[in-house]
């Protein structure tokens, strides 16, 4: 059966579910499922599995694809206009291969295959989506990276009006009302500047402001007057009285 050498070919990455037997249309529909790891054709993409549902909903008539369906999902959130995309080229794969089948022939291990080989084309199938970012690899050196994001939304730049005569009077009018306040603006600003000129004339020069080491000496001279006491005479003795007499 396909589905066993599915399974014994990718251990581990495909899984078949169907209903249960008491459930109307069993045994249908069987969905195979295979979670494809990041190849290394996609290592510089920060998407690490792509998991694909592979379903069918019955035999089907001879001649004629059966009834299938498939299911893409990402373990990065997929926009619905890329994960649509994705399902649409899984599923013409997976018909076109239907279409020439055998009794018995679904295709499985085949388009789990073209999905590992396609890996990066179904990541970019749709350009715009695609994020790309520079990022320190484990080297040390820069290198691109590749993700999967929606598309940064740019608002389309507002038709020009053409104006009438009487709107360009009126615009004509609102320029030139803001000229003049500009201009009446900058008179005042000058004629406060000249009145505090002529103020600081009528005052005169100020005192020189003396800096750190001048005012230091200045209350250093200060104290040394404070302190400074008058000569006294020298003291007479009495032996220098009596000899006086």
């Amino acid at each position: 059966m396909e589905v066993v050498a599915a399974a014994q070919k990718w251990t581990g990455q495909v899984k078949m579910t169907q209903p249960k037997k008491e459930t109307a249309g069993f045994p249908w529909p069987v969905t195979v499922t295979r979670e494809i790891p990041r190849t290394s054709k996609a290592s510089s993409w920060e998407v690490w599995e792509i998991k694909v549902k592979l379903r069918v909903h019955g035999k089907g008539n001879p001649g004629e694809v059966p009834p299938v369906s498939v299911d893409v999902t990402c373990d990065v959130e997929l926009p619905s206009e890329v994960k649509t995309k994705m399902e649409a080229m899984v599923m013409a794969t997976w018909t076109a291969k239907l279409g020439s089948r055998q009794a018995g022939e679904w295709f499985i291990a085949p388009v789990f295959s073209w999905v590992e080989a396609n890996y990066v084309e179904l990541l970019q199938c749709i350009p715009v989506f695609v994020n790309r970012f520079i990022s320190v690899n484990a080297a040390g050196a820069n290198e691109w990276r590749y993700t999967i994001l929606e598309p940064t939304v740019v608002e389309a730049p507002e038709e020009e009006e053409e104006l009438t005569e009487e709107q360009m009077m009126a615009e004509l009018a609102r320029r030139k009302r803001e000229i003049e306040r500009r201009l009446k603006d900058e008179e005042e600003r000058e004629e406060l500047a000249r009145q505090r000129r002529a103020e600081a004339e009528l005052s005169g020069p100020k005192p020189k402001q003396l800096s750190k080491k001048e005012q230091q000496e200045l209350n250093e001279r200060k104290r040394g007057q404070g302190n400074r006491t008058a000569k006294r005479a020298p003291r007479r003795n009495k032996s220098a009285a009596g000899d006086d007499e």
